[in-house]
């Protein structure tokens, strides 16, 4: 890599000296006046180029349009909705929760209370224990 970053350098140099031997910079004008084209014009002005005297390509008459199919239309299918059972409005459901004990309780940190740290602690120390 090191050889390749040095060569770099010598590289732009003769390709220097060579355009300085060709004389590349020998027809040059004035900075910022640009190179001379044409009579009156220079190389940083648009140049207009004449249309082409015939078309790339001649067609005979209309060029229809592509048909394209149609897609099979299906008759709408009717959504006829489920009858769902009666389910009661309140279900209460009781589980049992280990109780925690108070020394569990002051090992985890009281800012990780309600929050995933809290739960991940206690599941530790239950762990433990």
């Amino acid at each position: 890599m090191l050889g390749v970053a040095m060569l770099a350098p010598a590289i732009l140099a003769g390709g220097l000296m060579v355009g300085e031997l060709t004389g590349y910079e020998a027809e040059a004008q004035e900075p910022g006046a640009g190179m001379a084209v044409g009579p009156g014009t220079l190389a940083f002005e648009p140049i207009y180029v004449p249309a082409p005297l015939r078309p790339d390509l001649i067609y005979e008459g209309i060029v229809p349009r592509m048909q394209t199919e149609d897609p099979v239309r299906e008759a709408p299918v009717e959504v006829v909705p489920e009858v769902r059972a009666e389910v009661p409005a309140t279900v209460r459901r009781v589980v049992d929760l280990p109780a925690e004990q108070p020394e569990q309780r002051d090992r985890c940190p009281g800012e990780w209370e309600e929050t995933w740290l809290w739960e991940l602690c206690l599941a530790n120390l239950r762990d433990e224990g």
